[in-house]
């Protein structure tokens, strides 16, 4: 599960929080005006030690609620088992899946009939996509404080369609691998192959950077993304979840 650690490390640099510490075996985040709970979330550090007193601490003086992620799953079930013995709630499980990135490429055909722009920054057009087609409160703040600061090297990868982003994704490399994130469709161009294009062009670019791998996150009950990304290679790694007070 040596990996499983790694892919947690990356994806926590890859979605960047406002306020980030380190104490009592914690990486513990808080970003003001987002409500999203990785970004608002304790991730454990290794695998036992962790002070829950040190994480409610934090998260009572951010004036949030105290939201553990239990990342990987298989790794915290000591820590788990307790959090659920002091009542905290379990919320969003969560499948990350990894594939070889020239296997996904294999997978996909190289003519997709459509242009896929690739940016190396977050255009108004690929921000303003995102805002439309992500359906949360805090769209446009997470737009504006986390997508639009990232540190790590990364693709805004996108499809437009009659004047309008139609579909989108973020692919942000670390050392020999990449995650995908912010995967999305508009609804009336659903089923027509656009998600596999900017999958293919992200992959490319993943490729192009030395990351021999690609993760991403699929919370269960998602069933049409896991399919897609089953259907080119992405197999599970591992599971995380949160628990709340």
């Amino acid at each position: 599960m040596d990996d499983a650690w790694k892919i947690e490390e990356y994806a926590a640099k890859a979605w960047p929080a406002a306020r980030v510490g380190k104490s009592g075996g914690w990486l513990l985040r808080s970003t003001p005006g987002v409500g999203r709970r990785r970004s608002n979330s304790a991730l454990p550090l290794k695998p036992g030690g962790q002070s829950i007193a040190t994480a409610e601490a934090f998260f009572a003086e951010h004036q949030l609620p105290v939201c553990i992620q239990i990342a990987p799953a298989e790794l915290n079930t000591e820590l788990d088992a307790e959090l659920a013995a002091m009542g905290y709630q379990q919320a969003a499980p969560t499948s990350v899946l990894t594939a070889g990135t020239e296997e996904v490429l294999s997978r996909i055909s190289r003519d997709h009939g459509v242009a896929v722009e690739v940016s190396g920054k977050p255009t108004t057009p690929w921000l303003q996509g995102f805002v439309e087609l992500d359906h949360h409160g805090d769209s446009a703040t997470v737009a504006e404080s986390v997508l639009s600061r990232l540190a790590e090297p990364a693709a805004y990868v996108s499809v437009t369609l009659d004047g309008r982003i139609a579909c989108s994704a973020l692919f942000v490399a670390a050392p020999g691998m990449a995650g995908l994130f912010c995967m999305a469709t508009r609804a009336e161009y659903r089923r027509q192959g656009l998600a596999t294009a900017v999958l293919y062009a992200g992959a490319e670019w993943a490729s192009s950077r030395g990351s021999e791998r690609l993760y991403l996150q699929v919370e269960a009950g998602n069933e049409a993304a896991r399919r897609l990304y089953e259907s080119v290679g992405f197999a599970r790694s591992h599971t995380y979840h949160y628990r709340v007070a």
